[in-house]
């Protein structure tokens, strides 16, 4: 009996659980990377967008000044 656990069997994690467990988590990572990229390129798209209009603003307004 000494080398009986002090809790039941089913409470001891195997080595497929852990990698089951890896598998899940590296697929939600894997999303939520996706999912930052997707929103810092919007960001970055976006801000390059105004600063082409700004740039085109003030040429417009020193060809006319």
């Amino acid at each position: 009996m000494d080398r009986v656990p002090p809790f039941g069997w089913h409470e001891i994690v195997t080595q497929r659980d852990l990698e089951k467990l890896g598998l899940r988590l590296e697929a939600r990572l894997h999303q939520e990377l996706r999912g930052q990229t997707w929103q810092v390129a919007k960001l970055v798209a976006g801000a390059q967008g105004v600063v082409v209009v700004a740039i085109a603003a003030i040429g417009v307004v020193l060809r006319f000044a």
